[in-house]
């Protein structure tokens, strides 16, 4: 594929995942699922074009959506900060797990998201006044690894049905 196509299908799911983030940030509780969705543009960009096309795509995404997501921007922040890296890293330790060892791969990208989770709560806490209570911070925690576990299960699910199924019927359009 020439580098120009490549440059074209990069921008078009990064522009589609700002356009994804702008919608999910006008109603206020689709925010998590709208960086979510986000980053299944940067998803297909990985399977499709690589790992630098899909980190293009994910620059480009975060900072359409830093920049054009009115109000909270919460979205945005959740895309570029946990969501967006989520595929790339993925595919980053999965391939170091299969070098190694797959118990590796998790333990390395539960460590990741953890780092991110905690800048996201000091980010959080400094620009909102957010009480300083324990077990809140404690049962956000746990549940946000649960959700983790399971979204990175779901990307693992996708990517298998994008290649067996999927793939074979556009391969031809990306050409």
């Amino acid at each position: 594929m020439k580098k120009s196509k490549k440059l074209a299908i990069s921008a078009i799911f990064a522009s589609l995942g700002a356009v994804v983030l702008l919608l999910g940030s006008l109603v206020d509780v689709l925010d998590i699922s709208a960086a979510f969705v986000a980053s299944l543009c940067v998803l297909f960009v990985l399977c499709e074009l690589g790992l630098p096309w899909a980190f293009g795509t994910y620059i480009v995404t975060s900072t359409l959506s830093l920049l054009i997501v009115p109000g909270s921007r919460l979205a945005g922040i959740l895309f570029s900060l946990i969501f967006g890296l989520l595929p790339i890293t993925k595919m980053l330790f999965e391939k170091l797990g299969a070098k190694t060892h797959p118990a590796l791969a998790y333990v390395c990208k539960i460590a990741l998201f953890n780092v991110e989770l905690a800048a996201l709560w000091f980010l959080a806490r400094t620009l909102l006044e957010i009480p300083d209570k324990t077990w809140m911070i404690i049962l956000g925690a746990v549940l946000a690894n649960v959700i983790f576990v399971l979204a990175d299960i779901f990307y693992g699910v996708l990517v298998r049905i994008y290649f067996n199924r999927i793939r074979k019927k556009i391969s031809r359009f990306l050409k």
